[in-house]
């Protein structure tokens, strides 16, 4: 959860969400693994007096808990040193933490205990991806007949379905869940107790962050091996697109880039490109489009199908900047390219907040070619700074990216249909041609119209809401 601790846009969400559904008048509790990097002091946490030990199969784990409001929401820490005192989230540089299983399954026990502990009665429980999984099959069995649950209705929503919890059946064991529940159709998957499963079979409903992802993972293709499970609960899928938070991203506000601009004065969008290139130490004239893209390097987010076709669009009159770090495979591939195109490629291998806002506000296009994509981000900051993005039809990407030459009225972006390097190449073609057009009209009327919509948490954070009462 943001600003406590991240590692990816969950933590933007639930920074977000819970914040915007109590200004609405919800009495809002966030409850979040007690790690080592949130800055207890700084937050001003307090330590719950009570303590408890969590069965963890044959043996006891202690638990605490600490508390603190933040932005109208209390946020609760589940304390455990031996599963949280360590200096990465969910692994560290050798990769995933060996004991992810064991840790999640005394958060989510944990966490159902600090509820009863405080004494609220709530009236959805709204889990997030597969390290609260568990928590809906919890709700089903262990919990269901206790006082403060028993009228709760619970809401899973899935951020990426690709990340998965899936453990050794050892692991099961360790829940207390009764053994009937570990199997195919309902905890069980390919022989592993799956977290992420478990959410989706014993939730109420089961959201995730985009209306064509909510969609496209019923499908083989994007399925991740769960398309079963959630096909059997298509009737209650949602797809709820993402918001942002507009007071943060808006260049008419942001004192982080060198000039701020609006929609009826572009002006400043110049002089930020004119930073952008200097920062990246390229010089290309005015009529060329600058692409940006701030990204992960790896093939999910379409760096196999860009290193491809990088032949073919350097053949055309464009700049690309590009921001971030990755696998070694494209990282390698990527400085190979900026080696071979020095005047027209420009990367750099880091991420830096400021840096991303520069290449946010700068670009004239914002490259995103995702493989899948369940909401994406970036792509509407883009929009929110009057940079239009290129985008794969998946997922979010699909959701909010209107092609301008499909549909010229409310056209705000360039997308191709067919994951390839020839359909990210000839939809870079068409953006480029747009950009050369005499006066620019075409393209100014669509950076005012990206810039005019409201992507805000507030529209997100209604339907949530819409969803919560009828269930």
């Amino acid at each position: 959860m943001a600003p406590f601790c991240k590692t990816g846009g969950l933590a933007d969400v639930i920074g977000s969400l819970p914040v915007v559904l109590a200004r609405m008048g919800n009495e809002v509790h966030v409850m979040l693994p007690g790690y080592s990097r949130i800055d207890r002091k700084k937050y001003n946490f307090t330590d719950n007096p009570s303590h408890l030990q969590i069965p963890m199969g044959p043996v006891t784990k202690p638990m605490s808990f600490s508390s603190a409001s933040w932005e109208g929401v209390t946020v609760h820490l589940i304390e455990n040193e031996e599963y949280f005192d360590r200096s990465g989230i969910y692994g560290d540089a050798q990769g995933d933490y060996f004991d992810n299983g064991p840790r999640f399954v005394f958060f989510c026990r944990g966490a159902l205990e600090a509820v009863k502990l405080l004494g609220i009665k709530p009236d959805i429980i709204h889990a997030h991806d597969w390290q609260t999984g568990l928590i809906l099959p919890y709700l089903k069995t262990l919990y269901a007949q206790e006082f403060l649950f028993r009228d709760a209705a619970s809401l899973f929503t899935i951020h990426n379905l690709g990340y998965q919890g899936n453990f050794p059946p050892w692991v099961f064991s360790l829940t207390g869940i009764p053994d009937e529940e570990f199997r195919w159709t309902k905890m069980e998957f390919y022989g592993n107790v799956s977290f992420l499963k478990s959410g989706i079979v014993y939730a109420d409903a089961v959201s995730t962050v985009s209306e064509t992802y909510a969609r496209e993972i019923i499908t083989e293709q994007l399925g991740f091996g769960m398309q079963g499970a959630l096909a059997q609960r298509k009737n209650v899928l949602f797809g709820i697109l993402n918001g942002i938070d507009q007071d943060e991203w808006n260049p008419a506000t942001d004192r982080s880039i060198p000039a701020s601009y609006s929609p009826d004065d572009l002006s400043g969008k110049k002089i930020c490109r004119t930073a952008l290139l200097k920062e990246f130490g390229i010089s290309v004239g005015e009529n060329i489009p600058v692409f940006g893209m701030v990204s992960r390097l790896d093939s999910q987010k379409g760096f196999d199908i860009l290193e491809e076709g990088m032949d073919k669009i350097a053949a055309m009159a464009v700049c690309l900047v590009i921001l971030g770090t990755g696998t070694s495979e494209h990282m390698e591939a990527l400085a190979k390219i900026a080696a071979r195109y020095p005047k027209q490629v420009r990367i750099m291998m880091k991420f830096d907040p400021l840096t991303a806002k520069l290449v946010y506000a700068g670009s004239d296009a914002f490259l995103m070619p995702s493989r899948y994509e369940p909401c994406g981000l970036a792509q509407i900051i883009a929009l929110r700074y009057g940079t239009l993005p290129v985008v794969h039809a998946t997922g979010g990407l699909a959701d909010t990216v209107e092609d301008m030459d499909s549909d010229p009225d409310n056209g705000n972006g360039f997308s191709f249909e067919i994951y390839s390097s020839d359909a990210l190449a000839g939809s870079i073609e068409r953006a480029v041609k747009a950009f050369s057009e005499p006066g620019r009209a075409r393209w100014q009327r669509a950076v005012q119209r990206a810039m005019n919509k409201d992507y805000s948490w507030k529209i997100s954070a209604e339907k949530y809401i819409k969803l919560y009462k009828q269930l």
